[in-house]
């Protein structure tokens, strides 16, 4: 692996406002759910964060851990990045390295108040719940090493483009050999056309979605 270039964080900043929708909109033109959101840069803890899938692939989580002691070796860490690295790896490939991606949902709860003898079942309300969007093995390694990381946070996103996926619990989060064999083994979909509201990062060199595989639950 050879790192190319750093990619600062106020060029990755633009770069992620042109983050355009998978699905264009009903005339046709690319939707851009980022153009106008507030994008910031943050280090967090990664329990303060919400999951987006039930899975993690096996290999691609061995990958982090042999990724982040190489690029420390050369002076850098994948859990802090300050902005983005252009790198070369050993097939020749260019590809971008960028902190995870957290978006501030909307979500209308119903509280079970386990905890309490209040019955709210009756009470919906709506909170707001960072949930990983890009970037889940990164985050589910940071929790490994209980160290925190930093994160592209972008929040006042339109409602009407919310995430794809609904948040869940990492209690919830299982390794698996490959891709899940089902849709309903990865995520707590949000419309049953999901990749309608997909983030494109393909535009940014790195992020692409995952279709169903021949993965199961590791032993």
């Amino acid at each position: 692996m050879q790192i190319v270039r750093e990619i600062p964080w106020s060029e990755l900043e633009c770069m992620v406002r042109g983050v355009p929708l998978k699905a264009r909109d009903s005339q046709g033109n690319q939707v851009f759910p980022y153009q106008n959101a507030r994008i910031q840069l943050r280090e967090v803890c990664p329990e303060e964060l919400c999951a987006s899938s039930f899975y993690l692939i096996e290999r691609n989580l061995e990958f982090q851990r042999r990724l982040r002691a190489e690029l420390q070796a050369a002076g850098y860490d994948s859990l802090h990045l300050q902005g983005g690295l252009e790198l070369v790896n050993g097939a020749g490939e260019v590809w971008r390295l960028i902190p995870p991606v957290v978006e501030v949902m909307h979500e209308e709860i119903v509280h079970l108040n386990p905890s309490g003898n209040i019955d709210y079942r009756q009470r919906p309300t709506v909170v707001a719940v960072h949930i990983v969007n890009d970037g889940m093995h990164r985050v589910a390694l940071a929790r490994e090493v209980r160290e925190t990381v930093n994160v592209i946070h972008i929040s006042s996103i339109p409602r009407d483009r919310p995430y794809y996926a609904l948040p869940n619990g990492w209690n919830d989060v299982k390794v698996f050999t490959d891709t899940p064999q089902t849709m309903g083994e990865k995520k707590l979909y949000r419309v049953e056309r999901p990749y309608d509201l997909y983030r494109d990062f393909g535009v940014l060199g790195c992020g692409a979605p995952r279709n169903t595989g021949q993965g199961e639950v590791k032993s």
